[in-house]
C-alpha cells in the first residue's frame, strides 16, 4: 500500500544512481511497510545501458545507497573524435528521446505505409484527450490497423508504449503481427496456442506470463477459455491495450466471456484502442458497453442516451469511404455487385413447399405470430444448402426422440413423424438436383455466359466463397473441386502441397487458420479458392491477389455482408472488387416471398442504397437475431407483433446524420495547423544517423566496440547490411522469433518505396513471408540500440565539450540543457531545450536551441582542432548555468499551469456533474455498506449497491487520474547535453562565485513550486 508524497526528499525527473546502474525517478510514494525515518518508494526506469527501458520499483531504506546526480556536477569530457561525431551522435540520442508534448505526429508519418491526412486523424484525437482511449469505428477496409499503428508508434514515441498487449481474433493474429512489424517496427510476441505454451515451458511454474512478455499479440478467445489466466490479467498492467475487433466484445445481454475478460482488461492499462467497423448491433445497451469501457464516467443509462453523451469527449471516431475518397488517392474502386437468380429444381420446389406448410404440435408451443423459431431455423439453414437443413433437422430429431422416450407425448410422435417425412424429401436432393450449386459450377468454370471470367489458372486471380453453414462448408469441399477442376484437401490431412482449395472453419487451430489466409496469399502457393464460414469475415486482408468473391448463401445480417465483402474492397485493392449474391427462386408464385427471395430484396436493396447516399453501408441495421426475426416474420405476414425498429433511425440516433459531410470525425484538429511535425535534429536523417555511428565504431581498437557493417548507396536506394554485435544481439533474443532476419543478418533501408515494395514481394518467397529489407526509422531496434550507444558513449553523468574557435568567440561558452516537469503519471508535458551563453565578459544570457544550432551549423563539417579546453575550469560553470535553465522551465511551467487550470476545473465539475447523475438513478444511498448490513440486503438492494460502489469508484479513479495528468511534480529535472566553446584563455570571469549556499536555498524553492493545480 502506497501513498505519493509531496515536497519529498526524492522527486519525480531526478536523475538517481541505484545498483550502480542509472535511473529515472518515474513517482514517489510512501511504503507503508518501510522505516519511518526513510518511507520512500521510488518507481524508476533504467537510463543506462544495461537497465535502459526497464521499469523498477525501489524502497529506499533498503538500498545500501542512493545517489542524486545533480546536473550541476555533470563531468565535462573533451571529445577527441573526428569531426566531433561522438558528440554529434550523443546529442542527437538525446533529440530523439525528447518527449512531444503536443497532439501533433512527431514519427508515423515516417512508417512504411503512404500516410494519407485522415489516417492521422484518429491519433491527434486520442493524444488530445486527457487518456488516450477511443474506439477507431472507420467502415470496412478503410484501414483501421494502420490507423492504430499510428497511434501505437506516437504514444511509443512519447515514453507511453513500453508495454502493449493486442487482441485480435485468432485468424488475424498473425496478420496483425506482421502489419505492426513490417510498417511500424513494433515487435509483438504472437502468444498463439502454441506460444503461449512454450512460454509458460520456459519461465518458472506459477509466474505471470505477461510480466515475461512486454508485448503481445493473443486471441482472446485464448485468454478468456481459462480461469488461471484472469490471475495473471488482474496482476499485470499494460500502458497499451488494443482490441481489434471490438464488437466482438460488447455486452449483449449475456455476460459472455468474451466481454467480462474485456471489462477486466480495461482497467488494467493506461491507453485503450479499440478497432471495429460495426460497434453497433441496434441495441444501445451494446454500444454503451464499449463506451464505458473506455470510459465509465460518460454514459448513466445504457438504456436511454443520445450521440451528445459521447460525441465531445474524444472517444469515437467514425468515416465513411465518402468522406475520405479525395484523401485516399483513387485507394476504393466501386464495386460491381450483381445477384445470381437460380431457379429452383423440381425436388426443391417441393422441399420448399413442405416446409412452407410445415406444423408443429410440441415445438414452439403456442404457435404466437413470430415465435416459430424452429421453422426460422429451417428456412435459414434450407437457404445455404440441403446439407445444413438436414443436418439440422436430424439434431432435432435427436432431441425429440430422447424426449419421447423419457416421456411419451402424441405431440411430440406427431412432430417426429412430420419431421421425418420432411427429412426424406430433403435426402432425395443429390447435388445434381441442387440447382444453386450447380449454378455455382457454371458460373465457375465460364459456361454460364456471364462477364465474371475467373481465370483459375492466373496466380493473381483467386476467390473466396463464404457460407455460414458448416454443413454447407463440408458439401462444398467434398464436391466443388472436383466439379470445377481443382486439387482440395484430403480428409484427415491439410496443406498438402499441391493443394489449389484451402478451407477456413470457426472449430480450426489458430495456427491452421493463419497457414490457410497465409498460403491463400503467397503467389507462388498453388492455392486459387478459399472457402469459408464467417470467421474469415472480420479483418482478414484477401484482397492482394483477389478480387471476387461470393456469397454462397445469404447471412441474413447486413453486418454480416459489409464483414464479408471488406475482406477483398479495401484500400489498395488494384481491381474492381466483383461481388455475386447467389439466390434461390422458387417457381411458385406464392413461394416467391418465402426465404432468401425476400431477403435478398430487404438487405441488397439497403446495401445499394447506402452505396448511393452515404458510399458507405449502414451495418448498425440490429442484431443479426433481429433482423433474421424481422425477415422471416415481414415474409409469414406477422411484422406486427414485432418491435418497431427502423435501421436507418438506429444509425441516425447513435452517430447523427450519416451522409458524409457529417460524418464522425476530429472536431478540434485546425484546418490551418499542420498535423505533422518534423523534428529538427543533428544528421539529416535516421539513415545518416546510422550510418555515421557504424562508420565510427567500424573505427575504434578490437574490443572497444568495434562492428561490421556493410552501407551501400545507389541512385535507387540506401541499404545498411548489419551483422548484429554482441551487445546488439542479446537485445535480439528478446523480440518474437518471427520478426528476426534469417541468420540475424539485418537489410535495413530508408527507403519507404523499397520496403513497401519488399512487403508486397515477400508473397513471392516460398519459405516466408516476412520481407527480408527492413524500415530503419525511429522504432527500429537497430535505431534504438545506436541511441543507447551513443547516450553512454562519454561515460555515467557527463557531456561533451565541442572545441570550436571558428564558430565562437575567445572565452565564449554555450551550454546546451533540456529541462522539464514530469507529472504524477510519470511522463513529462513541460519540457524544453534550453541554450545558456556565458559571454567573455562573464554575462549570461538565456537562449533558445535554435539560437545554438544556427551558430554551430551542423549541416557544415565541424573541425575538431584537436586541441584540449580545461574542463575542470569549464565546469565552474554549470551551477549558474543550470539555475538559468532552472528559471526557464520554472516559467514554461507557470505558462502551462495557467493553461491547464480552467480545464482541470472544467473536468472535475464536467465529472462531478455525471457522478451525480449516474448516481441519480440508483436508490442505494441509505443502504449500510458493513458486510454484517451487505448479508440483510435482499437481491436487488445488494444489486444497487453493488451498482453504486462501482459509480463511487469508477469517479474516485477518474478524478484521481484527470490529477495526476494536469498536476506536475515539484521539482524540475534538468540534464546538461552539451558545451561549446571557442579558445579559452581565461577563466575568472566565469559566473561560478554563486556561493553553495544561496544555490542550494534557491534550488530547495525549485523544488518546492505552489502548483496553481
Amino acid at each position: 500500500m502506497t501513498a505519493q508524497l509531496s515536497g519529498a526528499k526524492y522527486a519525480p525527473g531526478m536523475r538517481v544512481l541505484i545498483r550502480d546502474a542509472e535511473w529515472l525517478v518515474k513517482q514517489v510514494d510512501y511504503a507503508s511497510n518501510a522505516p519511518k525515518h526513510d518511507p520512500y518508494e521510488l518507481t524508476c526506469i533504467g537510463i543506462s545501458n544495461i537497465v535502459r527501458g526497464k521499469l523498477s520499483r525501489f524502497i529506499s531504506a533498503y538500498e545500501d545507497k542512493i545517489e542524486i546526480l545533480r546536473p550541476e556536477e555533470t563531468r565535462l569530457v573533451n571529445d577527441n573524435s573526428p569531426k566531433y561525431v561522438k558528440s554529434k551522435l550523443f546529442i542527437e540520442s538525446l533529440l530523439r528521446r525528447t518527449p512531444a508534448t503536443d497532439a501533433k505526429i512527431h514519427i508515423a508519418q515516417h512508417a512504411a505505409m503512404d500516410v494519407l491526412p485522415y489516417q492521422l486523424k484518429p491519433a491527434q484525437q486520442a493524444l488530445e484527450a486527457v487518456r488516450p482511449r477511443i474506439l477507431i469505428a472507420d467502415a470496412v477496409g478503410i484501414g483501421k490497423t494502420l490507423e492504430a499503428g499510428i497511434l501505437v508508434s506516437e504514444l511509443i514515441e512519447r515514453g507511453r508504449g513500453r508495454r502493449i498487449l493486442v487482441l485480435a481474433v485468432k485468424a488475424m493474429l498473425e496478420q496483425f503481427q506482421k502489419e505492426f512489424w513490417n510498417r511500424f517496427s513494433i515487435p509483438l510476441t504472437r502468444l498463439d496456442s502454441d506460444g503461449f505454451n512454450r512460454l509458460l515451458q520456459r519461465i518458472p511454474a506459477g509466474h505471470n506470463p505477461f510480466h515475461y512478455v512486454d508485448k503481445a499479440i493473443i486471441s482472446i478467445d485464448t485468454l478468456k477459455k481459462d480461469s488461471k489466466y484472469r490471475d495473471f490479467i488482474n496482476k499485470a498492467y499494460w500502458d497499451i491495450i488494443l482490441i481489434d475487433e471490438a464488437h466482438n466484445v460488447a455486452d449483449r445481454g449475456t455476460n459472455s466471456d468474451r466481454s467480462r475478460l474485456a471489462k477486466r482488461l480495461a482497467n488494467r492499462s493506461d491507453a485503450l484502442i479499440m478497432l471495429s467497423a460495426t460497434p453497433h448491433d441496434g441495441k444501445p445497451e451494446s454500444f454503451a458497453s464499449l463506451i464505458q469501457m473506455l470510459d465509465p464516467t460518460v454514459i448513466a443509462d445504457p438504456s436511454n442516451y443520445t450521440v451528445d453523451d459521447f460525441k465531445d469527449k474524444g472517444l469515437v471516431i467514425r468515416r465513411f469511404k465518402g468522406d475520405i475518397k479525395d484523401e485516399a488517392k483513387g485507394g476504393f474502386l466501386e464495386r460491381d455487385i450483381q445477384t445470381i437468380e437460380v431457379s429452383a429444381g423440381d425436388k426443391e420446389e417441393e422441399v420448399y413447399k413442405a416446409l412452407h406448410e410445415l406444423k408443429f404440435s410440441s415445438i414452439d408451443e403456442n404457435h404466437k405470430p413470430g415465435t416459430e423459431l424452429f421453422k426460422t431455423t429451417l428456412t435459414k439453414a434450407l437457404f445455404s444448402s440441403p446439407a445444413a437443413c438436414i443436418s439440422t433437422v436430424k439434431n432435432r430429431l435427436k432431441k425429440l426422440e430422447a424426449k419421447q422416450a423419457a416421456k411419451p407425448s402424441t405431440d411430440v410422435a406427431n412432430d417426429i413423424e412430420s419431421l421425418n417425412a420432411f427429412l426424406q424429401k430433403l435426402e432425395g436432393i443429390k447435388p445434381s438436383d441442387f440447382s444453386k450449386f450447380q449454378a455455382l459450377v457454371k458460373l465457375l468454370n465460364g459456361t454460364d455466359g456471364s462477364d465474371f471470367a475467373w481465370n483459375k489458372k492466373d496466380p493473381e486471380d483467386r476467390l473466396v466463397i463464404f457460407t455460414e453453414s458448416r454443413e454447407t462448408l463440408a458439401f462444398l469441399i467434398d464436391h466443388l473441386p472436383k466439379a470445377i477442376g481443382l486439387k482440395a484437401e484430403k480428409k484427415g490431412s491439410r496443406l498438402k502441397d499441391d493443394q489449389e482449395v484451402v478451407a477456413l472453419r470457426g472449430d480450426d487451430s489458430d495456427k491452421d487458420l493463419m497457414d490457410c489466409v497465409e498460403r491463400f496469399n503467397k503467389a507462388d502457393s498453388p492455392v486459387r479458392l478459399m472457402l469459408a464460414t464467417d470467421v474469415a469475415s472480420e479483418g482478414l486482408n484477401l484482397h492482394r491477389l483477389c478480387h471476387r468473391l461470393i456469397h454462397f448463401d445469404i447471412p441474413w445480417s447486413l453486418m454480416t455482408f459489409q464483414q464479408r465483402n471488406g475482406r477483398v474492397d479495401r484500400y489498395g485493392q488494384k481491381h474492381q472488387p466483383l461481388i455475386r449474391y447467389m439466390q434461390t427462386l422458387p417457381r411458385d408464385e406464392s413461394l416467391k416471398s418465402f426465404g432468401d427471395a425476400h431477403i435478398i430484396e430487404l438487405l441488397v436493396k439497403k446495401d445499394e442504397n447506402a452505396q448511393k447516399n452515404i458510399a458507405d453501408p449502414r451495418e448498425f441495421a440490429g442484431t443479426k437475431e433481429e433482423q433474421e426475426a424481422r425477415t422471416v416474420a415481414e415474409v409469414q405476414g406477422e411484422a406486427q407483433e414485432l418491435p418497431d425498429f427502423d435501421p436507418s433511425d438506429s444509425l441516425t440516433f447513435f452517430f447523427g446524420n450519416t451522409q458524409s459531410d457529417e460524418s464522425f470525425d476530429f472536431a478540434d484538429a485546425s484546418e490551418d495547423e499542420p498535423a505533422v511535425v518534423e523534428r529538427s535534429l543533428v544528421f539529416p536523417s535516421d539513415f545518416d544517423f546510422v550510418a555515421a555511428a557504424l562508420r565510427f565504431r567500424q573505427n575504434l581498437p578490437k574490443g572497444d566496440g568495434r562492428i561490421q557493417a556493410t552501407i551501400n548507396i545507389d541512385e535507387t536506394k540506401r541499404v545498411i547490411d548489419l551483422t548484429p554485435p554482441i551487445d546488439l544481439d542479446v537485445r535480439l533474443t528478446y523480440l518474437p522469433k518471427e520478426v528476426l532476419p534469417q541468420d540475424r543478418y539485418f537489410h535495413l533501408t530508408d527507403s519507404n518505396e523499397v520496403v513497401q515494395t519488399a512487403i508486397r514481394n515477400a508473397a513471392l518467397n516460398p519459405n516466408s513471408t516476412w520481407p527480408t529489407m527492413q524500415l530503419l526509422w525511429e522504432l527500429h531496434p537497430v535505431i534504438q540500440w545506436t541511441e543507447d550507444w551513443a547516450i553512454g558513449a562519454f561515460g555515467r553523468h557527463s557531456a561533451p565539450i565541442l572545441h570550436l574557435p571558428n564558430r565562437f568567440e575567445e572565452n565564449e561558452v554555450w551550454v546546451l540543457l533540456q529541462a522539464g516537469y514530469p507529472n504524477r503519471r510519470g511522463y513529462t508535458p513541460v519540457h524544453d531545450w534550453i541554450a545558456v551563453r556565458v559571454s567573455p565578459e562573464g554575462d549570461v544570457e538565456v537562449k533558445s536551441r535554435r539560437d545554438l544550432m544556427d551558430k554551430v551549423r551542423f549541416d557544415k563539417d565541424l573541425v575538431n582542432v584537436g586541441r584540449e579546453v580545461d574542463a575542470a575550469a569549464i565546469e565552474a560553470c554549470l551551477p549558474v548555468c543550470v539555475d538559468a535553465a532552472i528559471n526557464r522551465i520554472v516559467d514554461k511551467r507557470k505558462t502551462y499551469e495557467a493553461e491547464k487550470k480552467p480545464k482541470l476545473e472544467a473536468r472535475i465539475k464536467e465529472l462531478d456533474a455525471l457522478r451525480e447523475k449516474q448516481l441519480s438513478l440508483f436508490d442505494a444511498e441509505n443502504l449500510l455498506q458493513d458486510d454484517e448490513s451487505r448479508k440483510k440486503l435482499n437481491r436487488s438492494q445488494l444489486k444497487a449497491l453493488e451498482k453504486r460502489e462501482f459509480i463511487e469508484d469508477s469517479f474516485r479513479e477518474a478524478n484521481n487520474y484527470v490529477h495526476e495528468v494536469f498536476e506536475l511534480g515539484s521539482a524540475p529535472f534538468v540534464q546538461v547535453a552539451a558545451v561549446f566553446c571557442g579558445d579559452m584563455t581565461r577563466f575568472d570571469h566565469f559566473p561560478s562565485r554563486t556561493k553553495s549556499a544561496e544555490r542550494e536555498k534557491r534550488k530547495s524553492q525549485y523544488q518546492s513550486q505552489p502548483s496553481l493545480l
